[in-house]
């Protein structure tokens, strides 16, 4: 093995404090855009454009503004559709909040710091830019936008039992929370109504900081709000939002609430664990269309999720298909959640190995010494975790966070038999990659789960490769590492061959790299994304990532 990693080599992860992202919707706004983003572009905050179906030829614009983000929707969607697919974007890059501001000069980059101010000092909660009408610089006011606000104010103060001076205004810092995101149902201006309501729902402080606003003449205003058509459907949002408030008041209605993160894997184990150690796995299989159904019912931004997925994956199926495959990803999900708390209900299977760089030389039954196991959220990794030590000559160095799931991996501890070291993928960078080296070094073996990026990661610390025909953001530190020390990687995955308790798993090596060539961390990348493509393109039902992927 190389011993190319030493104190000297600048870290591969680097702790980052992200700082919000600052989104401006825009749609048709050519005229008034340029003056916005250089503004905004003075505060040296990262700045995203998302470009809501514009055919005012925006484009010539933005191409003034190299260093700006920009999405583009194909057609107009409505601006809580653009805003939705930026805390989408911000969630996949590890922003904690997106703070929006509107594309028509209404309002002044010079407010945005008091924001930020606020935000730091209460990062979980909604900060609102509280306009100014009654400033001489406010320009000319319309009589309906200060009627809509009182309005607005008036039934939020209904639907939350909370008064808030402006909840009409752009300016806005919201927290990147998807959960939330998924129960808000309106894409056009309702949603900035809805949004409120529910993030007060949800349990979160808001904050009304005073900001100034400008309104431009008559003649120079840009504006997109329809007075019949949206003001319809900001008042039906209202209706359905006070009957629900009403049903909350009798207990008839729980919308969410902000609690820290569980992953499903988690709260499934359990419950699946206390349900076989008293009626064991068959019972188990038998009542397994009730959580799935439920879990699909309820997890509408899952569903979104997978609906992308399979439209990448499947093209040529419709939505009904798409639809049904999605049921098949949770059903496949549920089983194995069960098998993992039941190891001896099932066997597992080794198959014939794919050989990607020498494929004529067979790979033994035993993995390689010091070599890197990347596996994905496709089949199910836990159970290959727990059931991989007849594969191993030496310890497992298990990357992951030992906080999530510690009842997890004090069972697989004991099922390794010492074999196992959990590598704490939240320490620091050095560290990090000092006991990765250290796990190979001793001849053993370090797993990664290399399709998702950790929250947080900045530029630098990913890699960009296209998968099923779109570029996503992969972890670096994986292929990295594997590349400076100059490892064997194995790319492994474990797929359930039907659902009952007894069909068996089949678990997949792959060797990537024999270590015996140098390889750029980047071509690394590209051969595990094509080992994923290919098993994922074989049996899409086993894709376990539930979250917005692209």
């Amino acid at each position: 093995m190389s011993d190319s990693l030493n104190l000297r080599v600048r870290p591969l992860v680097a702790p980052v404090k992200r700082r919000p992202l600052i989104v401006v919707p825009v749609y048709n706004h050519a005229a008034t855009l340029a003056t916005v983003l250089h503004d905004l572009s003075l505060l040296s905050h990262p700045l995203l454009v998302v470009n809501d179906g514009s055919s005012d030829g925006i484009e010539a614009v933005l191409v003034q503004f190299t260093d700006i983000d920009v999405i583009h929707h194909d057609k107009n969607l409505g601006k809580g559709a653009a805003i939705a697919t930026a805390m989408r974007y911000a969630a996949r890059h590890g922003y904690p909040a997106i703070l929006t501001f509107d594309a028509d000069g209404q309002h002044l980059a010079r407010d945005v710091p008091a924001l930020f101010a606020a935000h730091e000092e209460q990062p979980e909660a909604l900060i609102i830019g509280a306009r100014d009408f009654s400033s001489a610089e406010s320009g000319d006011i319309p009589k309906s936008s200060k009627f809509g606000r009182s309005f607005s104010n008036f039934w939020i103060w209904t639907e939350s039992g909370r008064w808030l001076s402006d909840t009409q205004t752009g300016l806005r810092i919201y927290p990147v929370d998807l959960e939330w995101l998924n129960s808000v149902s309106g894409y056009r201006y309702s949603f900035e109504v809805e949004a409120i309501t529910r993030l007060i729902w949800q349990g979160r402080p808001t904050r009304c900081i005073p900001v100034s606003t400008y309104y431009p003449p008559r003649t120079k205003r840009i504006s997109h709000f329809h007075a019949i058509y949206d003001n319809f459907w900001i008042t039906k949002t209202h209706i359905r939002l006070v009957i629900l408030s009403l049903l909350r008041l009798l207990g008839l209605y729980r919308p969410l609430k902000s609690a820290p993160v569980h992953r499903p894997e988690v709260r499934g184990i359990g419950f699946a664990g206390g349900i076989i150690k008293r009626f064991g796995s068959p019972f188990s299989y038998a009542l397994m269309l009730v959580p799935i159904l439920s879990v699909y019912l309820s997890r509408r931004f899952e569903r979104r999720a997978l609906a992308v997925f399979y439209r990448h994956c499947r093209p040529t199926w419709g939505p009904l298909r798409r639809q049904l495959g999605i049921i098949q990803n949770y059903a496949q999900f549920a089983a194995s959640i069960i098998d993992r708390t039941n190891p001896e209900g099932h066997s597992l299977v080794e198959s014939k190995v794919a050989k990607i760089i020498n494929s004529d030389a067979p790979m033994s039954k035993a993995i390689p010494k010091g070599a890197i196991l990347l596996g994905a959220h496709y089949g199910d990794w836990a159970l290959i975790a727990g059931r991989i030590k007849p594969f191993l000559k030496g310890t497992l160095g298990l990357v992951a966070d030992p906080a999530v799931t510690p009842k997890f991996f004090a069972e697989l501890e004991s099922r390794l038999q010492g074999k196992l070291r959990v590598i704490n993928s939240n320490q620091d960078a050095l560290g990090f990659a000092l006991t990765v080296k250290e796990v190979l070094d001793d001849e053993g073996n370090v797993a990664f789960l290399a399709d998702r990026a950790p929250p947080g990661a900045g530029q630098g610390e990913t890699l960009s490769c296209e998968f099923f025909g779109e570029n996503h953001q992969w972890p670096k530190a994986p292929f990295a590492l594997a590349a400076r020390l100059q490892v064997p990687v194995i790319f492994l995955s474990a797929t359930k061959k039907g659902l009952r308790p007894s069909h068996p798993y089949q678990i997949e090596f792959q060797e990537l790299c024999n270590g015996e060539c140098r390889m750029r961390d980047i071509d690394l990348l590209r051969l595990y994304v094509k080992a994923l493509e290919s098993r994922v393109s074989l049996a899409p039902q086993h894709w376990f990532n539930f979250f917005p992927f692209w």
